[in-house]
Order: C-alpha cells, then structure tokens, then sequence
C-alpha cells in the first residue's frame, strides 16, 4: 500500500533502443497510470525513433495536416526537455574525466571534480581548462597528467564536430584508444598517445587518407 504522502517515480532510460513495438506497449502501458495520483513517469529517449514508431503503428489520416507521432508524444510527455549536443569545451571537460579516472587515484580524481566544479560556479560560461589553472590549485595533479590536458585539448574540437557532441561515441573512442596501447604494450611496442589519436581521428573522419 502506498500512503497519499508517497511518491512514486519510474525512470524508463533508453526506450527508444527497444523495436518499435515495444517502444508502443510501453507507452501504452504508461498512459494508463498517467492519473494515478502521486505517481510520476521520466523517460529519456530519442524522440526521433518514438515518433518513428508511433507513425509505423498509426496511419496518418488523410486530408490531416497533424503530425500524429507528434501529436502523440505531445498528449503523453508534459515537461519535454531537449538537451543540446555537448559543445567542444564539454566534450573537452568529459574527455579530462574519463581519462583522469584511469589515471589518478580516487582521491586525486574526488579532488579534480571538486575543482572543476567550483571553478565552473564562479565563471560557468568562459571557464576553460588549461594546465597552467589546474598547476595554481592543484600542481601535483597537474603535473602528473600534463601530457593528458594536452591530448584531450586535441581531441576535443574534432570529436565534438566529428561525432556530434555524443558523449557515448566519445567513451567508444577512448576505449579504443585504451585498448590499442594496451595492446601495444604487450607486445613491448612504445606508442606515441598523442599521435596514435591522430591516427584514429583519421581511421574515424578520413578513413581514405587513414588506409594511405
């Protein structure tokens, strides 16, 4: 039993990787408790493909100029919100996280978030990383991944025009940045980073002149 004081919150992420009809009975599912009180629903999805499957299941009607995938979501979701790409700062700030989470300590690492976000409440808009900012707060740390704030510099304009600003193409990319030196390092074969991401930023963007 819940009492009138209870909330009850379903987060439904990622619905639009499920086929078009799932996606449907979900939907379908979730409109039946819409009124029911104290209960609420949060569901991140490309509304791309919801719309996609709302239009294959449901004709248009003809001589209707409504968008009826539109018309559906629109009905269903009251607070819509769209989040942007993430621009080439972010992806930046994103880059700097995934690979200071391999390389620092959980205490270094807890330290660096710290100073970006305190750095970030004083200058939210213009803020930007650098190395000689990070050495005034926190030289040891920056010391240490000097030649890390370097590549993710280089590797963020063209990750964040090539991919879109998707931070899950950007993890893909790292991963495979990570594995490759992994590799590397098996076979006793010393690799350059940052010109390896060069190299894989052309395997990705430029595949002709890559394979030349």
């Amino acid at each position: 039993d819940v009492c009138s004081s209870d909330l009850l919150v379903v987060f439904i992420d990622e619905l639009d990787r499920c086929n078009p009809d799932t996606i449907l009975d979900t939907l379908e599912a979730i409109r039946l408790f819409l009124f029911t009180k104290n209960t609420s629903f949060i569901i991140g999805a490309d509304e791309r493909h919801v719309i996609y499957s709302v239009r294959k299941k449901y004709s248009e009607i003809e001589g209707n100029q409504i968008d009826i995938g539109k018309e559906y979501l629109e009905k269903l979701i009251q607070y819509p919100i769209r989040i942007p790409q993430l621009s080439s700062r972010e992806v930046e700030f994103y880059i700097l996280s995934l690979l200071f989470q391999n390389e620092l300590d959980r205490e270094e690492f807890n330290e660096f978030l710290d100073f970006i976000s305190n750095s970030k409440k004083e200058n939210f808009i213009d803020f930007e990383l650098s190395f000689e900012k990070l050495n005034e707060k926190l030289p040891l740390i920056a010391q240490k991944t000097r030649e890390t704030i370097s590549l993710a510099k280089q590797l963020s304009s063209v990750l964040a025009t090539g991919l879109k600003g998707n931070p899950r193409h950007c993890k893909r990319f790292l991963n495979s940045l990570s594995m490759r030196e992994k590799m590397a390092k098996h076979r006793d074969i010393e690799i350059d980073r940052k010109v390896l991401a060069k190299l894989m930023l052309l395997e990705y963007f430029k595949s002709d002149l890559f394979k030349r």
